[in-house]
């Protein structure tokens, strides 16, 4: 699922898509990478109480984040510990992929991991309730025009 952009620098893909640079000849990467599917895993093996499996998954992401000499590996002592690390984890290993949005409108669903978001912006505070519609993305204008029975999501 790649694509090396030459006839389209800006593709017109609707969905999640990591871009690189066209100078290296790398193209549009479309669908999960390695390391979200191997953090996906490491948080389902927390959530089933599996702790010390959820480390160990990290630990082999991590592992090649850091030079030898200052790699030190993640322990957990119960798995709402390793659920934690986890989610930290994907915080800094997913960074810049437009994932920490989806991340936060799931976590949001539980009361250990709500969040309210406030950002001042031009002199404006403005908040961002847990399970707020202002996560929902709006519907494409053009898909409701194609079949006017899709309600376009509340704001």
């Amino acid at each position: 699922y790649t694509t090396d952009g030459a006839n389209n620098p800006w593709p017109q893909f609707e969905g999640r898509a990591f871009i690189k640079d066209k100078i290296t000849n790398d193209g549009l990467v479309i669908g999960p990478t390695v390391p979200e599917v191997m953090l996906s895993k490491a948080e389902a093996l927390a959530r089933q109480g599996n702790a010390s499996e959820a480390m160990n998954v990290v630990n082999a992401l991590r592992k090649n984040r850091f030079m030898p000499a200052e790699y030190v590996p993640f322990t957990a002592s119960t798995p709402a510990d390793a659920l934690n690390k986890v989610i930290e984890e994907r915080r800094r290993e997913l960074c810049g992929t437009g994932l920490r949005w989806f991340d936060q409108k799931r976590l949001n669903k539980e009361a250990a991991f709500a969040t309210t978001v406030t950002r001042r912006f031009d002199g404006a505070d403005y908040t961002l309730l847990p399970n707020s519609n202002r996560y929902v993305y709006p519907i494409a204008k053009k898909y409701i025009l194609l079949n006017p029975e899709i309600e376009q999501n509340p704001k």
